[in-house]
């Protein structure tokens, strides 16, 4: 995994019942969220959209808490996002 996934902060805007919000989270957050939006076949803002109606507090840490809770049931989804690009095909078994 590329060492600056956790610690770059990535800040984009969504619209939320017609209120434009912005969003800071960890480049890894995003990358979760987006493949699961993907996987599902829906925009990354609908995804959120959908998060946000059923979220108890802040919403990034809801945004979190949900990456976490998708990695962890369902981690095959997310293999290949997290593979270093110039290592994803080398073995690992080298000595």
């Amino acid at each position: 995994m590329p060492s600056d996934i956790g610690t770059q902060f990535i800040k984009k805007s969504v619209s939320l019942h017609g209120h434009k919000t912005s969003i800071s989270l960890e480049k890894a957050f995003w990358i979760i969220l987006k493949t699961v939006a993907d996987s599902e076949q829906i925009s990354l803002t609908k995804l959120i959209q959908r998060i946000d109606e059923n979220r108890p507090g802040n919403l990034a840490s809801t945004l979190r808490l949900y990456a976490l809770q998708k990695t962890l049931s369902e981690p095959s989804l997310f293999k290949s996002s997290f593979e270093h690009p110039t290592r994803s095909g080398e073995r690992k078994d080298r000595d």
